[in-house]
């Protein structure tokens, strides 16, 4: 694989934490000195980025001089379409949907199961993900998202008594709804930061004297405010909050759907179905759940030298990951 000629492609790049931002050190441990070709830049910290709309000359150049595309969302289906070698850096929610999926959501993953079984190489963000990517027929090597570069550690052993929760994210259903079937029995307040996207959800949210909503978040949530982090969505892949709130030193209560369960072992927090959550909480909130972050996967573990022992043979040429 000629590295000259490959190319970072994506619809908006930069976003602090996410999808994007994961792709965008991956593509930095990979190819770092590799054209981006994005329809926005947002405060990207990779180098050679080209927007369409304020460089268009350069992109097209550098588009069509590119043999290998590296994409990490939807948009990978113009470089398939072009006939290109794409890498698809996978990192979808898909295969732990409610019953009821939207109608967006439903068009979405059929846009991903088709990019799954045409691009040249997957890369899969959790082995959630891989499950999925091989029920699709496809080989795939797994690189989970750059936790360790979102915060500094504080390795810590202690007692923390389950009493006052934080959640994070947009208040949307998909990531709050399960939290209103809860919400009576639940012995402990909740602090939620993030943006209204369903304003009658946060309406309802309000409206109980357990919750308090922050709004948006513009730096880093004070999780030391609180004494852990409640996840409770109904589809979900590997969120990076999860081992954000960890490694910041407070344990998780969550529900396992997805790759939540890959995030959180039995000294870092608690997973539960969703009508056990209230009980397991009520069940420490005296006594103590006894965390200890200082073994954690992801404070051990070095993302780049993740990319490099996964990908590097690829990378080089030596390895082929098509059909199986």
């Amino acid at each position: 694989m000629d590295v000259s000629k490959v190319v970072y492609f994506m619809k908006n790049t930069g976003r602090l934490t996410g999808g994007t931002y994961s792709a965008d050190l991956l593509v930095q441990s990979l190819y770092p000195r590799t054209a981006t070709l994005c329809i926005k830049n947002v405060n990207s910290p990779l180098s050679n980025v080209y927007c369409l709309y304020r460089q268009p000359i350069q992109w097209l150049r550098a588009a069509l001089r590119a043999e290998t595309f590296l994409c990490a969302d939807h948009y990978a289906v113009f470089p398939i379409l072009a006939q290109k070698n794409t890498i698809f850096y996978y990192q979808g929610y898909f295969g732990s949907s409610e019953a009821t999926v939207p109608i967006r959501e439903s068009l979405l993953e059929s846009c991903y199961r088709w990019i799954i079984r045409n691009a040249a190489i997957i890369v899969a963000s959790s082995e959630f993900t891989a499950k999925y990517v091989r029920a699709l027929g496809r080989r795939c090597v797994t690189v989970y998202p750059p936790f360790d570069k979102l915060v500094m550690a504080t390795p810590v052993s202690k007692v923390v008594k389950l009493r006052k929760a934080v959640m994070v994210g947009n208040i949307e259903q998909r990531k709050y709804g399960n939290l209103l079937r809860i919400l009576d029995k639940v012995p402990f307040t909740i602090g939620i930061y993030g943006r209204i996207a369903d304003v009658a959800l946060a309406a309802v949210l309000q409206a109980s004297p357990k919750v308090t909503l922050h709004g948006y978040y513009a730096g880093r949530v004070p999780f030391d405010s609180y004494d852990f982090l409640l996840h409770v969505s109904r589809s979900e892949n590997v969120p990076a909050v999860i081992p954000e709130a960890i490694m910041s030193g407070i344990p998780v209560v969550a529900v396992g759907t997805g790759g939540v369960s890959e995030l959180v072992d039995s000294t870092t927090g608690i997973i539960c179905s969703i009508d056990r959550v209230a009980d397991s909480v009520e069940a420490h909130s005296t006594t103590g759940f006894c965390f200890d972050n200082r073994k954690y996967r992801f404070i051990a573990r070095s993302f780049d030298q993740d990319v490099k022992d996964s990908l590097g043979a690829v990378v080089d040429g030596k390895v082929g990951l098509g059909l199986e």
